[in-house]
């Protein structure tokens, strides 16, 4: 890895502070509307995170009255 100038490491380390606090708040709005505990979020696999959200907003949608499209079924077909 190539050497950087003092400006590069600055927009690096803020790109990665923003990168964290969106980490953070995707764990507590998972924690908050999947009735789940934060530490629970906190410890899932990035996959577990991915998963647990498609599944909470067909939950969320369905709650709506808005069928989903495809059933996990027909998508593993």
């Amino acid at each position: 890895m190539a050497a950087k100038s003092g400006p590069e490491i600055l927009k690096i380390l803020n790109s990665l502070e923003k990168e964290s606090k969106a980490i953070i708040e995707d764990v507590a709005t998972l924690a908050i509307y999947g009735n789940q505990s934060y530490d629970q979020i906190w410890n899932m696999t990035h996959d577990e995170k991915t998963i647990f959200t498609k599944v909470l907003r067909e939950k969320i949608s369905l709650d709506r009255g808005i069928k989903p499209k495809q059933t996990l079924t027909q998508e593993t077909i």
